[in-house]
């Protein structure tokens, strides 16, 4: 029988360590990435102004969007009408900025992007990489501001209504991840 080296058993725990700390969020952060899309408005800069349109493009958005997902109960059907309405919001956006009196260009598309760990009141989404309806203002070099708009947990609305639609949408075992209950 082979004999181990004390520097061999703290190697092997070391490792060991390592997967089961980095490994177990990454399995959380994908199942509950199968399960949500996300907003994701980039300012142009971080200037004031910037700052402040870049609110004001989110809150244009999260109205229509409110709408929009309304009817959606699933992460497929919510991507659907995302992608349907991909011209209208594109036109929501351009129509904010400019009655603002800037002319920055927008662009928005959903794709996969990454996200840091992120907590909406009692729940927490992991870091990792994540479906978004992402908008960029001007050159997309400020601050930028993200949430959860399926479920519409970003939607302001009380906290009652949002843990409804989470439970709705992820299930009890996504709402168990999300906050915390490995």
């Amino acid at each position: 029988m082979m004999k181990w080296k004390r520097w061999e058993i703290a190697l092997a725990a070391s490792l060991l360590a390592f997967f089961l700390v980095c490994g177990f969020p990454l399995q959380v952060q994908s199942k509950l990435a199968e399960k949500l899309t996300r907003l994701h408005v980039l300012a142009n800069s971080d200037s004031a102004a910037d700052q402040q349109l870049k609110l004001q493009v989110r809150d244009a958005l999260l109205t229509e969007c409110e709408t929009l997902f309304a009817q959606a109960d699933s992460l497929a059907a919510a991507e659907a009408a995302a992608r349907r309405a991909l011209p209208a919001l594109q036109r929501t956006a351009e129509q904010t900025v400019r009655a603002a009196g800037y002319g920055y260009p927008v662009h928005i598309e959903l794709t996969d992007a990454w996200f840091d760990t992120r907590s909406y009141g009692d729940y927490t989404l992991p870091a990792g990489q994540y479906r978004a309806l992402r908008v960029q203002l001007g050159e997309a070099a400020g601050q930028n501001w993200w949430c959860c708009l399926f479920p519409p947990l970003c939607v302001t609305a009380a906290a009652d209504r949002a843990a409804l639609e989470a439970e709705a949408a992820w299930g009890g075992e996504g709402v168990r991840l999300s906050t915390g209950g490995y």
